[in-house]
């Protein structure tokens, strides 16, 4: 999938995918209407390090998920 043009659905499909790849419960979190699409870029570096890493530890997970809360809208 090429996600290098920022819009909604391509934001929407890496924060899905992010939310699969670290088996996040509450997946409401990262529902792509919180975010807001000047913050693409962030968003877009943090799925690129998700999907190269294989091995992420709890607190990896816990600092992506802060990373991502730091891009909702307010």
């Amino acid at each position: 999938m090429n996600y290098s043009e920022p819009n909604e659905k391509n934001l929407s499909l890496m924060l899905t995918e992010i939310a699969q790849d670290l088996q996040v419960v509450n997946t409401r979190m990262l529902d792509a209407s919180d975010y807001d699409l000047q913050h693409y870029d962030t968003v877009k570096d943090v799925y690129d390090m998700v999907k190269r890493t294989t091995n992420l530890s709890v607190s990896d997970r816990e600092a992506i998920l802060q990373a991502l809360s730091s891009c909702r809208k307010k």
